[in-house]
């Protein structure tokens, strides 16, 4: 199993955890923002997966860093609203799997 494998895998695990808990406070807003990163993993590691020639490698890439902006606005509306180090923690996710991603999709 490669590196990447293991960063998602570690990644959907912590997007679970942290929704499942969200969601039993009762915060259902911030517990769609972890459905949110759960949705946007899975559908990078489709993108990664699949075989893509240069023109859908690069739409790949713009669905990647579109989803990521959309994705740091919720995590910033964390920070601002909610909690401080969960935002922050999220920004950290988002940034270093975006460069992962984008890296991954070059090669």
């Amino acid at each position: 199993m490669n590196i990447y494998r293991k960063i998602g895998i570690f990644t959907l695990l912590l997007f679970g955890i942290s929704f499942t808990l969200l969601l039993s406070k009762g915060v259902l807003l911030e517990a769609l923002h972890f459905m949110f990163f759960i949705v946007v993993v899975v559908i990078k590691d489709i993108c990664i997966d699949a075989n893509l020639d240069e023109s859908k490698k690069t739409r790949a890439v713009t669905w990647i860093v579109f989803s990521d902006l959309l994705g740091i606005t919720l995590a910033l509306y964390d920070f601002v609203f909610t909690n401080y180090i969960l935002g922050v923690v999220q920004i950290i996710l988002i940034v270093f799997i975006t460069y992962i991603d984008i890296k991954i999709l070059k090669k």
